[in-house]
């Protein structure tokens, strides 16, 4: 298959997995007589741009739907990624949208859209035991860290990760008392060889809660 990715920036891990099922891709086309003398079989649409482009979406999408091209979305942060709720919900009734991708099922159970079911997970190129051995980490000296967590702990930016920040703080005042060593590091200040090494080396990594539910919600 050939896909158009519309998308803002590159996304290393869509090319990746497309690269691995033999499909082929291209970026950025918004002209609808581009797309098919490109002889592209879908077009997947990055969540948040549509967003913030919806009239562009819009026109290109009723084309697409003329042309029987198949439109696709897949949203890493739904519904916490600044969509109105009623302007969500409208978008999802209209039949705009074929597939859509999320790690969130709140509030979709009334969306027209075939719902695929998304969950994070680790991206394997980029986390993998790579030169350590199941040996090593057998080995009780090879650990640095007794606890540790990676992830976005900047609450006053993020306020959907304060329940996750305030949880943090009491653990890690309870470990610092009891001589439990802990890191508790914000991974976007953190390359993808640095936060392997550091839950490698930890006897313990925790995950707190997920920033795309609305925490006003339970899951």
């Amino acid at each position: 298959m050939k896909i158009v990715l519309n998308y803002r920036h590159r996304n290393e891990r869509l090319e990746e997995a497309l690269q691995e099922l033999r499909h082929t891709f291209i970026y950025n086309l918004w002209d609808i007589n581009e797309i098919v003398a490109s002889g592209s079989d879908a077009v997947i649409f990055e969540f948040k741009q549509i967003l913030k482009e919806y009239l562009r979406f819009l026109n290109l999408s009723f084309r697409l739907k003329r042309a029987a091209i198949p439109i696709v979305t897949w949203c890493l942060d739904m519904p916490n990624i600044g969509a109105r709720r009623w302007k969500l919900s409208l978008l999802l009734k209209t039949k705009l949208i074929d597939i859509f991708a999320t790690h969130s099922l709140q509030e979709l159970s009334n969306s027209m859209a075939t719902i695929l079911y998304l969950p994070n997970a680790a991206w394997p190129s980029k986390y993998n035991l790579g030169p350590i051995t199941l040996e090593d980490l057998r080995n009780p000296d090879f650990y640095t860290t007794d606890v540790s967590f990676i992830g976005n702990i900047d609450s006053l930016k993020h306020p959907e990760h304060r329940q996750r920040t305030e949880f943090l703080n009491s653990l890690g005042a309870l470990l610092q008392k009891n001589g439990i060593t802990y890191r508790f590091e914000d991974s976007r200040y953190l390359n993808f060889s640095t936060q392997v090494d550091l839950i490698q080396k930890s006897r313990i990594n925790i995950n707190y809660g997920c920033g795309a539910d609305r925490y006003e919600i339970k899951s």
